[in-house]
């Protein structure tokens, strides 16, 4: 025997379970696609903010090493300035030359 004709008198409570099985499957698709889009854009979220924070501790990285440079500029600019006023107390180029030598051997050793 042939099953009824999808559309006849027969088929009509298949006809009507089917349509809820499917209305069914279309609201548990649609509550899936919310929730995977609400965890994307939380996760988007979550990222954007990692970025923030990655360009925020770049900056800070890179004006740490500028002052960093600076103050070590400073401290080379201190140190010549230091020798030239020992040098201009000195008698000679050769005085000079040695206290020069000795402050340098001790920065050097510790």
């Amino acid at each position: 025997m042939w099953p009824p004709h999808p559309w006849s008198a027969e088929s009509a409570p298949f006809r009507h379970s089917s349509v809820e099985h499917n209305n069914k499957l279309v609201g548990l698709l649609s509550e899936l696609r919310k929730k995977i889009s609400n965890t994307r854009k939380r996760e988007r979220e979550k990222y954007k903010e990692l970025e923030k924070l990655y360009g925020v501790c770049q900056r800070q990285r890179s004006s740490l090493e500028i002052r960093l440079e600076r103050n070590a500029d400073k401290e080379i600019i201190e140190q010549l300035r230091e020798d030239l006023d020992n040098s201009r107390m000195c008698h000679n180029d050769s005085e000079a030359r040695i206290l020069f030598a000795k402050r340098h051997s001790k920065t050097s050793n510790g």
